[in-house]
């Protein structure tokens, strides 16, 4: 199945789903400021259609495991972001927890690519 029609049919069956959730609910969905539409819009676009979409399709070219151990790395992307966005600086403890998520990724990712082991 293509990238384009599994994420098609995912995103649209979990669409449905979170506006029955909201129906059911009794949510509002609508009547929100145009600051909330654009941050709306943005999360959709970024994590969802960038994010998601992305990671969906290079597993046509990369091992899951690799995927998601790299998937990992997006914690310390999320730092650094916060760090420059909200000038939230991380803790102490966060330096090390990086440097091993990223040393653990790039063990798996030179894993992955070295030769299998003959069979005899």
């Amino acid at each position: 199945m293509s990238t384009t029609a599994y994420t098609s049919l995912c995103y649209s069956v979990a669409a449905c789903g979170l506006l029955i959730t909201c129906l059911v609910g009794r949510q509002s969905l609508g009547g929100y400021d145009a600051h909330t539409w654009w941050v709306l819009v943005a999360i959709t676009i970024g994590p969802q259609l960038l994010g998601h979409t992305l990671v969906n399709r290079v597993l046509r070219t990369f091992t899951a495991t690799v995927v998601s151990v790299a998937i990992l790395f997006e914690i310390v992307g999320a730092t650094v972001i916060a760090w420059w966005w909200f000038d939230e600086a991380p803790p102490a403890g966060a330096y090390p927890a990086a440097a091993l998520i990223a040393a653990g990724v790039v063990i798996v990712v030179r894993a992955s690519n070295a030769p299998a082991p003959a069979v005899e």
